[in-house]
């Protein structure tokens, strides 16, 4: 009786004691990549009882660029990639470590919503995937 379940246990503190790196892991091993999803928010997202159903969040096609920091009391800064979204709205791009302003184009602009500590979009990539989502909102709040 005592050897199952000595062997069930063995076998699952095997099991739990291996680390099986995850697809993002293995796919951007030894590289330093950014990557993340660009949505959309439109319609009425005002607080109420009854949420309106025009309130819509979607995944978008958009063109992203990646800057070397940006002070919010600057212009833009030097590019340093551009990537585009696919229609699911990710998006990856291969950069060395380091920290980044991230801007997206909408509307013939370039947009950014985040100020961090005085930086605009602000994003350190690390080795292998840092993931950064962007969202774009035109929705009334």
């Amino acid at each position: 009786m005592k050897s199952p379940l000595l062997l069930v246990s063995v076998l699952a503190a095997t099991l739990f004691s291996v680390q099986i790196p995850s697809a993002e892991a293995r796919h951007f091993s030894g590289q330093s990549y950014l990557y993340g999803r660009v949505t959309l928010t439109t319609g009425n997202c005002m607080p109420s009882p009854q949420p309106d159903p025009s309130c819509i969040t979607r995944p978008v096609s958009r063109t992203i660029f990646i800057r070397k920091l940006t002070a919010s009391t600057q212009q833009p800064s030097r590019l340093v990639a551009v990537t585009r979204s696919n229609r699911n709205g990710f998006y990856s791009v291969r950069l060395p470590r380091g920290t980044y302003s991230v801007f997206v184009r909408d509307r013939d602009t370039q947009y950014c919503k985040l100020t961090d500590q005085g930086n605009l979009c602000p994003v350190t990539v690390k080795r292998g995937a840092t993931r950064y989502d962007i969202s774009i909102d035109h929705s009334a709040r």
